[in-house]
């Protein structure tokens, strides 16, 4: 899919054919369901802060692990519920559910299984595959693939956690992976936005790339001629000298009008570390990371409403530094 700037694309870093997945999981929490993310971790820390102080527990550190039941389906019944039919529930969108899943041990781990029996969350220990229409606690991706009949390139993962849910699911259980980056939509936008002071960057770097080999030129050319050796255009080293001062002058005045577009750039979304995907013009870890881990990977998971679910996710062409679009000017007019 050509992303043009679309922040409501699914990006595609390795081609998937949706049409070859037989099943897909979710994961929860800022996937299936998004939070104003302060807001509602301020508001959940300060409860459950409130609550450990009035039962006399130390505050020093807090953990959160994977959702529960008395937590995931209020929360799901909450954001979903209302957009339904009236006949349906969030429970019907899935064939299986599992909470306390334990990731990443539910990939690499044998856990023990239990079913949800009743609206209160109560266990009863499971035996045998997991059935259709059921709520299960723990469970284990080998089997989930065995009550399907499904292998690891059937199945696509769905998650925000690159470590978790993107990682672990690929590199133990070889299943296609999707991430949702919930910060990719302002990227976009604050790039977008960016597009015309870029190419003005672009062109000062090229001009700038320019003197600069014009610059080392003349360099070697008064080495050249320090040693006695004659010069292509019969220039005295004097000449040559007074050519090097005139260009760094210009070098030092262009970069006066690089820099502030360039720190400018610098700090797109955050003033601090800018870009979730860049460093400088480089991919930041993150970006490698979810090159290397998420087959495809976009905003949020309504995103998928736009693909349908035969839809063949092509990759884009990869560049190498000797593409020629990504030769700088000097070389490039060689």
């Amino acid at each position: 899919m050509n992303c043009n700037l679309d922040i409501r694309g699914i990006f595609c870093n390795r081609t998937l054919n949706l049409n070859a997945i037989r099943a897909i999981g979710y994961d929860m929490d800022y996937t299936l369901v998004h939070y104003r993310m302060r807001s509602w971790e301020q508001r959940a820390y300060n409860y459950i802060k409130e609550g450990l102080r009035q039962a006399g527990w130390p505050l020093d550190a807090l953990v959160f692990g994977n959702s529960e039941w008395s937590y995931a389906e209020p929360i799901m019944s909450y954001a979903f519920d209302p957009f339904l039919p009236k006949s349906l529930k969030w429970r019907d969108l899935f064939d299986i559910i599992i909470m306390g899943a334990r990731k990443p041990d539910f990939f690499t781990f044998p856990m023990p299984v239990f079913e949800v029996v009743n609206a209160e969350g109560l266990l009863r220990q499971h035996r045998g595959p997991l059935s259709p229409g059921h709520v299960y606690l723990g469970a284990n991706a080998q089997l989930v693939e065995e009550s399907l009949g499904l292998s690891g390139e059937e199945l696509m993962y769905v998650g925000d956690h690159i470590f978790t849910d993107v990682n672990i699911s690929k590199s133990i259980s070889r299943w296609r992976t999707a991430l949702v980056v919930r910060e990719l939509e302002d990227e976009i936008a604050a790039v977008d936005q960016f597009k015309p002071r870029h190419a003005e960057l672009s062109a000062l770097m090229e001009s700038k790339e320019q003197m600069a080999s014009q610059y080392c030129s003349l360099r070697l050319a008064a080495l050249r001629s320090q040693q006695g050796y004659e010069t292509r255009d019969g220039a005295t080293i004097q000449e040559l000298q007074r050519k090097m001062s005139e260009l760094h002058g210009r070098i030092v005045e262009i970069d006066s009008r690089i820099a502030p577009i360039a720190q400018a750039s610098g700090q797109l979304l955050n003033k601090n570390w800018g870009l979730l995907m860049r460093t400088g013009i480089d991919k930041s870890h993150l970006a490698r990371q979810i090159e290397s881990n998420a087959d495809i990977y976009t905003a949020r998971v309504s995103n998928f409403l736009h693909v349908t679910p035969f839809a063949f996710l092509r990759s884009s062409r990869g560049s190498l530094p000797h593409d020629p679009e990504c030769l700088p000017a000097v070389y490039s007019q060689k």
